[in-house]
């Protein structure tokens, strides 16, 4: 159990409330010029290595975003390919591939109209 509290503090101190704890913690008021400087030399560097793990990170999304697009676009490709079109080009086939890249274009998005679906096909020959 802490022993400061308001009425135990000393001229020329304030109280600072540690967020994790509730408890009060004591910090000198008057601090020199360098310890002021250096604290902000540490902010920045803390500053500089958040914003350089925020990049990182962003960029592995990028990059992961990107992968799992090629893999589902390629399997889509392929699956379309053995299973309904049998590696034929065959009129019937031409139907499915509208249809198909309709539906999935309405429910999807873009990505999956029938030019893009094309090339999916063409991606997993």
């Amino acid at each position: 159990m802490r022993s400061n509290s308001f009425n135990d503090t000393q001229p020329g101190e304030w109280i600072h409330f540690c967020l994790s704890t509730c408890y009060p913690v004591i910090l000198p008021k008057n601090r020199d010029k360098n310890h002021s400087m250096s604290n902000d030399i540490q902010k920045e560097n803390l500053f500089s290595e958040l914003s350089a793990l925020i990049e990182q990170t962003r960029s592995a999304v990028v990059a992961q975003a990107n992968y799992a697009l090629t893999l589902l676009f390629w399997k889509i490709g392929r699956r379309v390919n053995e299973e309904i079109l049998q590696n034929k080009r065959a009129e019937y086939g031409g139907q499915i591939v509208v249809t198909l890249s309709r539906q999935l274009a309405k429910k999807y998005g873009r990505n999956f109209e029938e030019k893009n679906f094309r090339r999916m096909l063409q991606f997993a020959e």
